[in-house]
């Protein structure tokens, strides 16, 4: 049994991943994970400037003219990686290295690599590519079907409701309605103008006139325009709009 690729050809579900990970590790190497912690999301751009598909190429400086990156998950693992042995190597290397480790397809980033003895935790950035693993690459591809059927269904109902619309609006007893409405609409607001004018004609009210100083008391006091107080050691402020 190949125990390197196992996880990468055998993962049908992201959500089996951990129970996978560590009862694999478990069978195949007798290494302990505990406390595995795993948060990742679905992204069809993984930014390919460090790692990339086994059928991929890698893009450093965002050359255009290349795959700027490739479906697949990314996040954040973090566990205790016990080997039962005092060494002090990366527990991250062990376990996803492309050159030695355990199992590949997986490939890690920032942070604290841990130690392979159990006394310092892994917790690294984490991601893997949909198209280096058979079993979700297929369900990938038959999404990318399904999403666009869906799409498609969606594009055909608004246009047919666009339609239906336009087909409505144009028949004669539609048209008919329309111009009634529109009518009373007219009288409606000439009315309502005519109550209120009516309204305030017989409840006048009395206005209470302003000091002469007002507008120099609101310049003082930015209660009109725009002001901006400009202040000058050598002279005394002034408002200048």
């Amino acid at each position: 049994m190949d125990h390197k690729n196992y996880i990468r050809l055998n993962l049908e579900n992201v959500a089996d991943f951990p129970k996978m990970l560590t009862d694999k590790a478990k069978e195949f190497y007798n290494i302990d994970i505990s406390k595995l912690y795993i948060s990742m999301f679905f992204s069809k751009i993984i930014v390919n400037s460090h790692s990339h598909p086994f059928d991929g190429i890698r893009n450093w400086d965002r050359n255009p003219k290349l795959p700027l990156g490739y479906p697949g998950w990314c996040g954040r693992i973090s566990a205790f990686v016990n080997m039962k042995s005092e060494s002090y190597a990366s527990a991250a290397d062990t376990l996803f290295s492309s050159e030695y480790g355990k199992f590949l397809g997986f490939h890690t980033g920032t942070g604290s690599t841990g130690h392979t003895n159990g006394t310092l935790k892994m917790e690294v950035d984490f991601s893997f590519f949909v198209n280096d693993f058979p079993l979700l690459k297929n369900k990938y591809e038959r999404y990318l079907i399904e999403t666009a059927k869906d799409e498609n269904n969606n594009i055909s109902h608004k246009n047919l409701e666009i339609s239906a619309t336009d087909y409505a609006m144009y028949q004669s007893d539609v048209i008919s309605y329309k111009k009634e409405i529109d009518m009373l609409n007219t009288l409606l607001i000439n009315t309502i103008e005519h109550y209120k004018s009516d309204y305030r004609n017989k409840n006048p009210i009395k206005l209470e006139e302003n000091s002469p100083d007002y507008k120099n008391l609101c310049e003082n006091f930015n209660r009109i325009g725009n002001y901006v107080i400009e202040i000058n050691m050598s002279t005394t402020p002034s408002l200048k709009a």
